[in-house]
């Protein structure tokens, strides 16, 4: 099942999807997001906090947010 775009106006991650998305080398929630100003959607950090942030800790104003596709896996 394809994920659909969140708008942020909607919601935002939620308790669940915090825990089932977190990145312990970043310390926070893994997501796609779109970004005010940017044409391409960006991985971005959630803290539970409620900011998002790229690796390198600088802030984004996300207008929505989905979760990470599935990784490819090789077939054996």
């Amino acid at each position: 099942m394809q994920e659909k775009w969140i708008p942020i106006t909607d919601r935002k991650p939620n308790s669940m999807e915090f825990v089932e998305n977190y990145d312990s080398d970043h310390y926070g929630a893994a997501f796609l997001a779109t970004v005010s100003g940017k044409k391409s959607p960006m991985v971005l950090f959630y803290s539970q906090t409620g900011h998002w942030y790229d690796e390198s800790r600088m802030d984004y104003e996300v207008t929505a947010w989905m979760k990470l596709p599935e990784r490819y896996k090789e077939m054996a």
